[in-house]
């Protein structure tokens, strides 16, 4: 039974190799929006190997959780600044960007240390950007531009990030209860949220993919 989550954990891990690669070889032909999308694929490629270092060798990798958590915001309140730019004005993302690394930082420093998820900052982010996922389905059903959503590189990076924070801003929310919970049901929970990391990629593969 301990099998499978086993596996799509793993598998996880592993898949975010696939959007590196496919960001690497194509990022001289993306616009700037896509282009924000590499890096963030890169950010996300780089903690992931550096977390697995930590892991296997026995040392505490939630920091990097810390870390990332603004980083990963930035990148994506930077890619919604430009695919949102005819409904919400620039300044409120900038602001929230900022606003969200002092959060961030204010949580990390008085309220949840590094040996703990930071449940309170991956809660918000989540919040935030499904907010950003609905503007830009607002946007698009107002402005009717997009003939075929399934060829728009925005359209599957969207989607990705609404499923992805749909799925997951509960379990950010309780990250550090799960933990102390059976060990088999929190594997289970795990494996879970490692299904919506690899949809995630998926579509952010696809996405850079189609991007001309």
């Amino acid at each position: 039974m301990m099998f499978w989550p086993k596996l799509i954990l793993s598998a996880a891990s592993l898949f975010i190799a696939f959007p590196v690669a496919v960001a690497f070889l194509r990022y001289r032909q993306l616009n700037v929006p896509m282009r924000i999308m590499a890096l963030y694929v890169f950010l996300g490629g780089l903690i992931q190997v550096s977390s697995s270092y930590l892991s296997s060798h026995k040392q505490n990798n939630l920091w990097l959780l810390h870390l990332y958590t603004p980083l990963e915001f930035a990148c994506i309140v930077w890619f919604y600044y430009h695919v949102l730019q005819s409904l919400v004005k620039k300044r409120i993302f900038v602001w929230a960007g900022l606003g969200f690394a002092a959060l961030s930082a204010l949580n990390s420093t008085f309220l949840q240390d590094t040996d703990s998820f930071n449940t309170y900052a991956r809660s918000l982010e989540g919040i935030l950007v499904i907010v950003f996922c609905l503007l830009w389905c607002y946007q698009t059903l107002l402005e009717m531009k997009i003939k075929r959503l399934e060829q728009d590189p925005v359209f599957w990076v969207n989607t990705g990030f609404l499923l992805y924070f749909s799925g997951n801003v509960l379990l950010f929310a309780f990250s550090n209860y799960i933990l102390n919970i059976n060990h088999a049901l929190n594997l289970y929970i795990w494996a879970f949220h490692a299904l919506f990391s690899i949809l995630l990629y998926f579509f952010i593969t696809i996405g850079l993919w189609k991007a001309k």
